[in-house]
């Protein structure tokens, strides 16, 4: 790792090289351990600036430095905590490979605000930085127009997935994906396939995605070749919350930043509702799926108070006495998951099941 020299005889000129060198170095750490120490020095180096009486342009070069650590560091927290290497509390096993924030030297308040720092914009970050009158600033930042984000989604397919939907979807042309998200359905080449998704905002992620509702599809009888889909899993994506303090939390209707249309079964928990939900579009599925055609679903169980849910058989029951399926094959897929909060309790197992619906 590259650090900063010291600073102690600086010169406004060397604050600016430094300055500088330190956006080149935090673009590219890899890791908090580098981005923290080059936090510290930019700390040390903003901290000179007013001591020193360096000017303007040495304090606005230092602040933006200080500032570009943040938001980096905030990146690799999100990533750390996605991944598990990162925990906001709790003991941390020493065979484990995870490190808790407090270890790193950091605040949960920092955590949480370096966190809000990596979410904004881009283009309207940089802007911050390099055209405001007056001195950027943390809370300027957050400050900023967040309506144009592009809205996160808590439940992506993951890569693992897509060459199961592929080997399982050989010989269908025309697929469609009901519940489609962030249209990663897309991805999977040689085929003509459609998305449907409720919120505006999902939708616009992809060109092939439509705004639809999956109770109520707007196509024929018979016109898929194949159906290839993940519903919700009824678990605590599910809860209604908008958290605005800072916390790490992750749910369709947190992700999105508003509530949900009422016909989402993302608000759903496991229970009546939400098998009556899916009985209905799975219904609306089997309708819009030819004869002979391919029925392709991604599910998982999940733990709730202990108790696993038994999520992903009742689909399965349900597919194949209700809509009159047949099973072709089952297929585990192991998932890293996410690790931390009450989600770190989920089986890390889903499961695709490859129906088929019975010829002409």
């Amino acid at each position: 790792m590259t650090a900063l020299p010291s600073v102690q005889a600086a010169t406004r000129r060397e604050v600016l090289d430094l300055a500088e060198r330190g956006t080149a170095l935090i673009r590219d750490a890899a890791d908090l351990a580098e981005a923290s120490l080059l936090r510290a020095q930019a700390v040390a180096i903003e901290d000179l600036t007013r001591t020193m009486s360096l000017g303007d342009e040495a304090k606005r070069a230092a602040k933006t430095l200080r500032l570009r650590c943040e938001r980096r560091l905030g990146e690799l927290l999100r990533e750390g905590k996605a991944n598990g290497t990162v925990r906001s509390a709790g003991r941390v096993d020493q065979s484990s490979t995870s490190s808790r924030i407090a270890d790193l030297g950091l605040t949960a308040n920092e955590s949480s605000t370096f966190q809000k720092l990596a979410d904004v914009d881009d283009d309207k970050f940089e802007d911050a930085l390099t055209q405001a009158a007056a001195l950027p600033s943390r809370s300027s930042i957050l400050s900023l127009d967040e309506t144009r984000r592009a809205p996160r989604h808590p439940a992506r397919y993951s890569d693992d997935l897509l060459p199961i939907f592929a080997a399982a979807l050989a010989g269908y042309v025309r697929v469609l994906d009901p519940f489609a998200g962030t249209g990663r359905i897309h991805e999977l080449a040689g085929h003509d396939t459609v998305g449907v998704e409720l919120e505006p905002e999902w939708a616009a992620m992809h060109p092939g995605t439509v705004v639809g509702n999956a109770l109520d599809l707007s196509f024929d009888n018979d016109s898929f070749d194949a159906i290839c889909t993940s519903p919700t899993y009824g678990n605590r994506f599910a809860d209604h919350h908008i958290a605005r303090d800072g916390s790490t939390r992750r749910s369709y209707t947190h992700d999105l930043g508003r509530q949900l249309h009422d016909d989402n079964s993302g608000i759903l928990q496991w229970g009546d509702q939400y098998r009556d939900f899916h009985h209905d579009a799975w219904t609306e599925a089997e309708r819009v799926l030819r004869p002979g055609g391919r029925f392709v679903l991604n599910i998982s169980d999940h733990v709730r108070d202990g108790d696993r849910m038994p999520v992903s058989a009742w689909h399965l029951d349900h597919l194949i006495r209700t809509q009159l399926l047949t099973l072709y094959d089952i297929v585990p897929v192991p998932t890293s998951r996410m690790r931390f909060g009450d989600n770190a309790e989920r089986p890390l197992v889903e499961f695709v099941f490859i129906l088929d619906k019975e010829g002409p």
